[in-house]
């Protein structure tokens, strides 16, 4: 028989505002120790896996009529729930779980050093005196660090 009671949570997770379960979580919560017993009596290697796997197809067997009176607990936790938090923002609010492909990120950037400011002036002078037609990255690499020691 299925009970409404409610499950003791530890002092730290009270105050989490954590969603109902739905109402096969509900009948798994119900059911999980008798099949678990049950499995490690056939197979004493019956691992999580295999009661999973079990408790889901004894749901999909379950007849329409049996499945309501979990559902129906279903609703009335999800409606205290909602009644109960109605002023309480989400623990994890929608825009931050999705990511935004358009937003760019936000890069730290840090001081140049010393020998990235001798780079960069030392390219731009290469560039704009226009000697080089094509910019070779090997070579203007190795000038720069004989320029540089």
């Amino acid at each position: 028989a299925f009970s409404d009671a409610p499950v003791e949570q530890p002092v730290d997770k009270i105050h989490t505002n954590k969603r109902p379960m739905n109402s096969f979580f509900l009948y798994v919560r119900e059911k999980r120790t008798s099949v678990t017993a049950a499995l490690k009596a056939e197979d004493a290697k019956a691992g999580v896996t295999d009661v999973s796997r079990k408790l889901g197809e004894m749901w999909k067997a379950l007849s329409q009529a049996d499945k309501e009176t979990y559902t129906a607990a279903a609703a009335k936790a999800r409606a205290e729930f909602n009644k109960a938090y109605v002023d309480v923002p989400p623990s994890f609010p929608a825009e931050q779980t999705v990511k935004d492909p358009n937003k760019k990120k936000r890069i730290v950037k840090r001081a140049l050093t010393a020998y990235n400011l001798f780079v960069k002036e030392y390219f731009t002078k290469v560039q704009k005196d226009g000697s080089v037609a094509r910019i070779d990255k090997n070579d203007t690499g190795k000038q720069m660090a004989e320029a540089w020691a």
